[in-house]
């Protein structure tokens, strides 16, 4: 997703960007939408919420986390 699309979004949630960087962002974003925040976790691996508007960067972001592990 691109920076400005996540930028509205948070607006939308009264979510303030403090600089910590995406991941970090869209969990705060999650949390405002009363969602567990558990963008890029392990979690990832039994999610079951196919809706998630963040759920194909958040496998390909957990994807990228296992390759590094080996």
């Amino acid at each position: 997703m691109k920076k400005s699309r996540l930028s509205e979004i948070a607006k939308q949630y009264l979510v303030f960007d403090d600089g910590g960087g995406e991941t970090q962002l869209i969990r705060r974003i999650q949390q405002a939408k009363g969602e567990r925040a558990c963008f890029a976790t392990s979690e990832v691996k039994t999610c079951n919420q196919p809706d998630c508007w963040w759920r194909e960067e958040c496998l390909r972001k957990q994807a990228e986390a296992d390759n590094q592990d080996v």
